[in-house]
């Protein structure tokens, strides 16, 4: 695990801050600053320790920057830990297990599983229309129609007629 910064490395106006973090951590991360980005999310999980978002950004961070899939790995998964009902998290460590690490195991679809179990809302349709884009993707058409369905499901259920209809439109188009 990276190690933590000392909090002097901050400004006091900046301690407990969300705001003014996000506002830092952008300006760093888009002027290159990957370095920099990582410390002020460390920092700020020092802050707020086990908040999701600090996690999961470095999640990414490792994931998509320093390529260093294991750490990227831990830290969403503390994310996912630190709050079980936001999809994000289960949709970010999707991604790294699909196209970056641990791509010969069943690792990606068990994730998503797990996040349908644990996410409700309207959050849950993205899991289903994730696992169902998957299956569709590897030729299992079954599989695909049985996640676009409870996709269909849940936006019917949330109200949402138009995203309804593009998931069985889908369902259409496998059968």
């Amino acid at each position: 695990m990276p190690e933590l910064v000392q909090r002097d490395v901050f400004p006091h106006h900046f301690h407990g801050e969300r705001v003014e973090f996000d506002r830092l951590y952008c300006n760093v991360a888009v002027a290159g600053d990957y370095e920099g980005a990582k410390q002020i999310w460390i920092y700020e999980n020092t802050v707020h320790p086990g908040e999701s978002i600090s996690l999961h950004n470095l999640g990414s961070l490792y994931q998509n920057e320093y390529k260093n899939y294991p750490v990227a790995e831990d830290y969403y998964l503390q994310a996912m830990n630190a709050d079980v009902t936001k999809s994000v998290n289960y949709l970010a460590l999707f991604d790294l297990y699909r196209y970056n690490y641990k791509q010969d195991t069943t690792a990606a679809v068990d994730i998503l599983k797990t996040g349908i179990s644990r996410v409700s809302g309207t959050s849950v349709i993205d899991l289903y229309a994730a696992l169902a884009l998957y299956y569709e993707g590897k030729g299992d058409a079954a599989s695909a129609i049985t996640y676009y369905t409870e996709a269909r499901d849940a936006a019917k259920t949330a109200g949402n007629t138009a995203l309804a209809a593009q998931f069985d439109a889908s369902i259409e188009a496998l059968k």
